[in-house]
């Protein structure tokens, strides 16, 4: 009799189901889940070693230290330079979690400028999505719209206003974008350059996208990456701690606001990237 399922972490998949897409549902949906599974984050990256190899996607202690923010959070701004990596490894997870639940997810990506987005998050996300759609084992379920920023999803009964919905879009906050979007089950926001983002609109894009879209939503996420130059622009806005700045010094690397988390990679520490790809140390809970 042919096997139409296999256990692991204490529950049942399909037989043919990835064991790179069973990593990444236990990565996404670990509340619902049980005990049975580790923490998220080891699965997100136990996916992406096996999804990559150490010449497509690097992990380092930021990225296992980004990865347990995307994954045990649902608000958190991501203070460092350019090279932690941030950009690169939440526009690759915002993918992601994105495939696991293509019909019921959106993912919204903005930037100050389209020129910005292409440099940045989106240029990480169609990078791995032309990895992904070449891979052997996993049969993506997007493709990318020709004109302007945007991964669809392939609806097999070819509906194509639910294709519409459930995406992954790029916005342009300074240039009149809008993070708008379908009120669908998982909701994530990723906001690039938030510290640089210079209109009102800007702004009141995110405030509107935060109080509208969490309505109804199973799971609902924000991030927000920056290099900030003061505690007066944007991301200094979502980043003041909750025990007051004087509680927050160059050297502390994580804290509590009324939004969520802060997490602040200092560039001048040694060791802290070298460029080393991890063979995943156990993330602690």
């Amino acid at each position: 009799m042919a096997t139409t399922h296999k256990r692991k972490y204490g529950i049942d998949w399909p037989a043919d189901y990835p064991d790179e897409m069973i990593e990444l549902v236990c990565a996404k949906k670990w509340r619902d889940l049980g005990t049975t599974i580790d923490h998220p984050a080891e699965h997100l990256l136990r996916a992406c070693r096996s999804l990559f190899v150490p010449e497509q996607f690097k992990i380092h202690r930021w990225t296992e230290e980004h990865a347990k923010d995307f994954t045990e959070t649902d608000f958190c701004i991501t203070w460092g330079a350019g090279a932690t990596s941030k950009s690169n490894d939440y526009g690759l997870f915002m993918l992601l979690d994105w495939m696991v639940d293509p019909n019921d997810t959106i993912a919204l990506i903005g930037s100050t400028t389209k020129d910005a987005l292409k440099k940045r998050s989106w240029e990480s996300v169609l990078r791995y999505l032309n990895i992904l759609k070449k891979h052997p084992r996993i049969d993506f379920p997007g493709r990318s719209k020709s004109s302007g920023y945007a991964i669809l999803n392939t609806v097999e009964d070819d509906d194509a206003a639910q294709a519409e919905k459930a995406g992954i879009f790029g916005v342009a906050l300074d240039e009149s974008g809008k993070l708008q979007g379908a009120h669908l089950p998982f909701v994530r926001i990723l906001v690039d350059e938030i510290a640089t983002l210079q209109s009102d609109g800007a702004r009141e894009a995110i405030e509107t996208a935060i109080s509208n879209l969490r309505k109804g939503a199973v799971s609902f996420k924000f991030f927000g990456l920056a290099n900030p130059e003061s505690w007066f622009d944007l991301s200094g806005y979502y980043a003041e701690p909750k025990a007051g700045r004087s509680t927050v010094t160059v050297d502390s690397e994580v804290w509590e606001t009324r939004f969520g988390r802060v997490r602040h990679h200092d560039g001048l520490k040694p060791g802290n990237y070298r460029g080393e790809r991890s063979e995943g140390v156990p993330i602690p809970r």
